[in-house]
């Protein structure tokens, strides 16, 4: 399990796509201010049916994060609002309190993070020089500082997660 594999920027942001973007149906049929209503629903609910949403998070933390996602709408693609999104609730530090979205693309593998790194455990045919690589980079950047970016759009309470 010697190899490496770099995932140039065009792997990485297929990657980035299947986990942020809504489907085409949704994003045309959003507006800033049906996102600022859903946002609303979302910070008015949340605390109340949440059995303690603020056990990692202050109150302030999340509203800030609210009123600032909020102000940016108008001005974000909606890949951006939905990645704001999961930010928002993957703050919260709670793995079992998510957004409901489910990626309309996805890359054809299975990775493994190992003590030595992330590795491709299954892949599809046409991939299958990448089998048992290890992936060192996305985009050019190093796989830790792409994991970072990830991991603070999925919700996890631990590094195991």
């Amino acid at each position: 399990m010697n190899r490496r594999y770099r995932i140039g920027l065009a792997g990485f942001l297929w990657l980035l796509a299947g986990i942020l973007a809504p489907g085409p149906a949704a994003q045309e049929a959003m507006t800033a201010e049906r996102w600022a209503r859903d946002l609303d629903v979302l910070a008015a609910e949340l605390p109340g049916r949440h059995k303690n949403l603020f056990f990692r998070t202050s109150q302030a933390e999340f509203k800030k994060g609210v009123h600032d996602l909020r102000a940016a709408l108008p001005s974000l693609h909606p890949d951006e609002i939905m990645a704001g999104l999961l930010r928002l609730v993957a703050s919260i530090g709670d793995s079992h309190t998510t957004v409901g979205y489910r990626p309309r693309q996805g890359l054809p593998l299975m990775l493994y993070w190992f003590k030595d790194g992330i590795h491709v455990l299954t892949t599809t045919g046409e991939f299958a020089e990448i089998l048992y690589g290890r992936v060192t980079a996305l985009a050019g950047r190093p796989i830790e500082e792409a994991a970072a970016v990830l991991a603070s759009v999925i919700p996890h309470e631990n590094q195991a997660q």
